[in-house]
C-alpha cells in the first residue's frame, strides 16, 4: 500500500520544492512496524513518569518528491490531502529530493517520517500515519502470514 502526504518543513519559507512524500508499506514492513510498536508500548508502560515520546529508527522508506514528480492522474486528488494523507496506487518517478538522517518515529498514536534536506539544516516531517492503517494492511490479502507481534 502506498500513502501520499504533504511534509511539514521546519523553515516555512523553504522546502527545496519537496511538496510530497510517498511511503510504501507492504505486509512484511507492516509486521515489522507492529513489532516496533509493541516494543515502544512495553517500554512506555515501564516508565512511570512517561518521559518517553517516541522510538526513532534510521529509515529510508519515505520518498520525498517535488510536485512535478506526482503523476498527472493524481493532480486533482492533491488538494484533498490537506494535513493528512491519501492512499494511492500509481508509480512515481525514481528521482527523489536528496535527504539525509532519515528516520522513522514510532509514536503511541502512529508513525512519523523525518529527514533533513541535504546540505542544510531544514527538517521535513510527515503527518502521523495512524496505526489503523498498519492494522488494515495486516488484515489484507496476506493476513494468513504470521502476526505474532500483534
Amino acid at each position: 500500500m502506498k500513502f501520499l502526504m504533504r511534509p511539514y518543513s521546519s523553515d516555512p519559507d523553504f522546502n527545496a520544492d519537496c511538496d510530497f512524500v510517498v511511503i510504501e508499506i507492504d505486509h512484511k514492513f507492516a509486521r515489522e512496524l507492529r513489532r516496533r510498536r509493541k516494543l515502544f508500548l512495553q517500554t512506555l508502560a515501564r516508565e512511570p513518569i512517561r518521559p518517553l515520546r517516541h522510538f526513532a529508527y534510521g529509515d529510508y522508506s519515505a520518498s520525498f518528491l517535488a510536485s512535478s514528480q506526482v503523476p498527472d492522474e493524481l493532480q486533482d486528488a492533491l488538494d484533498d490531502i490537506g494535513d493528512g494523507y491519501i492512499e494511492v496506487d500509481v508509480a512515481f518517478e525514481d528521482s527523489e529530493i536528496s535527504t539525509e538522517c532519515d528516520e522513522l518515529e514510532v509514536h503511541e498514536h502512529g508513525l512519523i517520517w523525518t529527514a533533513l534536506l541535504k546540505h542544510c539544516d531544514v527538517q521535513l516531517s510527515t503527518p502521523a500515519l495512524p496505526w489503523t492503517e498498519i492494522d488494515r494492511i495486516l488484515a489484507g490479502p496476506n493476513a494468513a502470514v504470521s502476526t505474532e507481534c500483534a
